[in-house]
């Protein structure tokens, strides 16, 4: 296992960085200086039969770059500028991946050098001198032959990860011979120990954005721009640390095989699985898997930093289990075991080299012929070539299930994983139902549902399996392709391309998987373009940001009883707006461990890793407990992202040691569900959390009422000097506004006008009179927005502002009492946990004494 390493230092991630950006430069200017020798401008396209300067060859890499704009125009909604700077972007990806790929792979000595220039050899590189002695007429070239070096370098590697390596309209410029020694020069002076670093390609995936991300922030923050399109994506990149992305695979894939292996295991051992030391009493017995049944699916998988150590873990597996020879087992994991998607086709392309580089190094000769990599960026083109497609299918069935993978899938470059094409399915199949039953050729369970998924009917009249129904539209895609090819129809040949890749991207979304783990995109519904929003709003309960969509979606994707981890900003657990989402997983998923990380944002000042945490796909139960570290910016031992690590790790070898850890709570989650709202308050303790069941609650004896908001202050308000004071208690009253931070009793300055009982007031119409049957009422009072709660006493004829809160009880109760118990340090404790930003919690507020009052 590769538990602990160090990782990058800061040198190092700052030299990739200034690399990263340098390179990126260097090739879009060249991107864009070679389309306008192909007549495509900013804004604007020359006809192609105006263009008499360019060779046949030349003519049909117009075609081919045509092809691109018009799929970018597809998702743009015909924006051109847009959709050239989409297609720059996304050819200069694709040849830095390029770039970096073979760099990482030589210096692990996988393929003969091919960048890294030797005096002995001419101050060329290995695989160049090579070609130079082979074929020397191909130094006559103006790059020396170099290029031809290259290709050779590509075609070895390219056949086991063809994601990167594959021609596509992305590569149908060749760049200019000068600029792409430039870039490579720059890369091959980072030094070899930098590449061979596990993170290596997660800060190369970072930083290429990130200038990008900045030009998004400030149009958000100046022009309150709605981020959408190919920009979410780039906005919502996020590097997770390494420390983070054991913590949550090891509690979750190494929790899931030690659930299945018991004792026979040593899979948490601290050599191992260091971060996984469960609660005995979480631990279920779970039926054996053979490991290559066992799938592992992180749905934003950006870099693929998550599936890269979850291959670690996996292997170790294999290993005990047995039953796969050791320089096989490489190969088996990628094609067996290891799944992800992302929005992202660069991210994707990083994510498929990590694994690749991680097989090759465990077993160098052995091929790699599946990396179950998909790029959600597909976008399919409706007219005639849709219709082709629909008039391949072979029943009506299944005519009606690609017209719903169309519709599903038009906004994907947006959606990703949270597009339910699996629901959609099940739906056309419910609607066909009768005709699908009378017909006997799909087989129900036993409950009288479909095996989702699993049948479909063909025009023969039998029944196939998804499996077949794939690998036809797979060979149906690549029937397109050859006779796109045939025609030397770029168009047509690109449409196939995205129609596979859809296809490939179904077969992902429609299944299940053991463990889910993600760290999914971060963005407020504020700041979501209308379509997402839309989409988000009416799909999801975790509408209010895109992470607590992709929590729920999650948690979709897991099998029962399945384990899901993933790291998150901690305020889904406490604010008002996500409510929703609380109950929703309380109620339906059994919440395992959590490391509260709170206060520290690592790489992005706008998106903190907070908590990362890890539950099973269960109903929970009484007997269950939930286990939470907690480690915020509020504890001065952990506000460092270093000594984070160091605390986490003194709490993981304390659990190891079973010694007690002041920063370690175990709840039964049933506690938080009975809450209102549902906050997150673990670290209240079983205890203090057991006063909620076992108490009533403010609200059960009285009422807490908002109060008067004038409209217009200067006019109705006055300080008690500025009147006469035998005008007090007759046209004036006293009133309470939010105050400072007295205990007990305040005495009011502010009187406001009430004469008549406040006749002009009410009638005003900027006032808001809330409440009026309980002012100048005996009760008590709060701020309504405080870091610091204070209750007063709110004597017989005061009136209460709308910054405070009054508090009416029922007879026979103590307001003395209730004063003297709000103003506990045990109230201050519960309110700031219930509400950690305002103090106006008591409205609900659970008293463990109410009953004394």
């Amino acid at each position: 296992m590769t538990h602990g390493q160090p990782g990058l230092s800061s040198d190092q991630r700052s030299t990739i960085r200034s690399t990263i950006l340098s390179t990126r430069h260097t090739l879009e200017n060249e991107l864009r200086r070679q389309l306008e020798k192909y007549g495509i401008r900013e804004k604007k396209r020359l006809p192609l039969e105006d263009l008499s300067h360019l060779s046949a060859e030349e003519r049909h890499t117009r075609r081919t770059l045509d092809a691109a704009i018009e799929r970018e125009l597809e998702s743009t909604e015909g924006d051109l500028e847009r959709s050239i700077t989409n297609y720059v972007r996304e050819a200069t990806k694709t040849y830095l991946n390029r770039f970096v790929a073979l760099k990482t792979i030589e210096v692990r000595g996988l393929v003969e050098e091919t960048i890294t220039e030797r005096p002995e050899y001419g101050n060329r590189s290995y695989m160049h001198h090579t070609v130079a002695e082979i074929a020397g007429e191909l130094t006559n070239a103006p790059d020396d032959g170099f290029g031809a070096a290259l290709d050779l370098a590509y075609q070895e590697i390219g056949a086991e990860i063809r994601m990167i390596f594959e021609e596509s309209e992305h590569t149908a410029i060749d760049l200019d011979a000068q600029v792409r020694e430039e870039v490579l020069d720059e890369l091959d002076e980072i030094d070899d120990e930098a590449w061979e670093s596990d993170e290596a390609l997660g800060w190369v995936y970072q930083y290429f954005g990130e200038e990008e991300r900045e030009e998004i922030d400030d149009r958000v923050d100046e022009e309150n721009y709605k981020i959408a399109g190919t920009d979410i994506a780039t906005k919502t990149q996020l590097f997770t640390p390494r420390y983070i992305v054991e913590w949550m695979v090891d509690n979750s894939l190494g929790r899931t095989w030690l659930e299945m292996q018991g004792e026979r295991t040593n899979i948490d051992d601290e050599e191992n699985c260091f971060y996984l030391a469960p609660l005995e009493d979480s631990l279920i017995d779970r039926e054996t898997k053979a490991v290559e049944d066992i799938t592992v699916l992180d749905p934003a998988c950006g870099s693929g930093h998550m599936l890269f150590y979850a291959f670690d873990v996996l292997y170790q597996m294999y290993l005990e289990e047995g039953e796969v020879l050791e320089k096989y087992i490489p190969r088996e994991i990628l094609t067996n075991n290891l799944y992800g998607t992302d929005i992202d086709s660069g991210a994707a392309q990083i994510a498929a080299l990590s694994l690749y580089l991680k097989a090759k190094e465990k077993s160098p000769e052995v091929d790699i012929p599946q990396l179950n990599i998909v790029s959600a960026d597909a976008v399919l083109i409706n007219g005639d070539r849709k219709q082709e497609i629909l008039d391949r299918a072979r029943s009506e069935l299944e005519e009606k299930i690609l017209e719903q993978i169309w519709e599903s899938f038009e906004n994907i470059r947006e959606f990703g994983s949270l597009v339910r094409i699996e629901k959609r399915i099940d739906e056309i199949l419910e609607e066909q139902k009768d005709t699908i039953e009378s017909s006997g050729q799909v087989k129900f369970t036993e409950d009288g549902s479909f095996a989702t998924q699993s049948a479909f009917v063909s025009n023969e009249g039998g029944e196939e399996s998804w499996e077949q129904v794939k690998t036809r539209l797979l060979d149906e895609v690549s029937n397109l392709a050859s006779e796109a090819l045939d025609r030397n129809d770029p168009i047509e040949e690109m449409f196939a391309s995205e129609v596979g890749k859809t296809v490939e991207l179904l077969d992902t979304l429609i299944h299940e998987y053991d463990v889910v783990v993600a760290n999914p995109p971060y963005l407020d519904s504020r700041k979501m373009g209308a379509e997402l929003k839309d989409f988000v709003s009416n799909g999801y309960k975790g509408s209010r940001e895109l992470y607590t969509a992709f929590i729920e979606r999650c948690y979709e994707f897991s099998t029962d009883m399945g384990h899901v981890s993933l790291v998150t900003p901690e305020n889904f657990m406490f604010l008002y707006s996500y409510r929703g989402i609380r109950s929703l997983l309380l109620a339906n998923i059994t919440f395992l461990d959590g490391a509260h990380l709170s206060g520290h944002s690592f790489s992005n000042k706008d998106r903190p890793f907070t908590i990362p945490f890890v539950f099973r796909n269960e109903r929970p139960s009484s007997e269950d407990k939930s286990r939470f570290y907690r480690m915020t910016h509020e504890q001065k031992e952990y506000n460092s992202y270093e000594k984070k690590i160091k605390g986490l790790n003194k709490i993981t070898t304390d659990l190891r040691n079973e010694d007690q850890h002041d920063n370690l709570y175990v709840v039964n989650q049933n506690s938080l569900a009975s809450i209102e709202r549902s906050p997150f308050i673990y670290w209240f303790g079983q205890e203090v959390l057991q006063l909620f069941d076992d108490f009533p609650s403010i609200g059960d004896i009285g009422e807490v009422k908002a109060g008067l908001q004038t409209g217009d202050d200067d006019r109705f308000v006055r300080c008690w000097w500025e009147i006469e004071q035998n005008d007090i208690g007759e046209d004036y009253f006293w009133l309470f506004i939010g105050g400072d931070d007295s205990l007990y009793y305040d005495s009011p300055e502010k009187t406001v006008f009430w004469a008549d009982d406040g006749e002009e007031l009410l009638n005003y119409e900027d006032s808001n009179c809330r409440n009026t049957e309980f002012y100048r009422k005996e009760g008590a009072v709060y701020r309504d927005f405080s870091k610091y709660f204070t209750a007063r006493i709110h004597p017989k004829d005061h009136i209460f502002s709308n910054t405070s809160r009054f508090v009416y009880l029922e007879d026979g109760v103590s307001y003395d009492a209730l004063v003297g118990y709000l103003c506990s340090s045990v109230v201050r404790f519960i309110a700031n946990g219930l509400n950690p930003s305002i103090a106006s919690c008591p409205l609900w507020l659970n008293s463990p004494v109410a009953d004394t009052l």
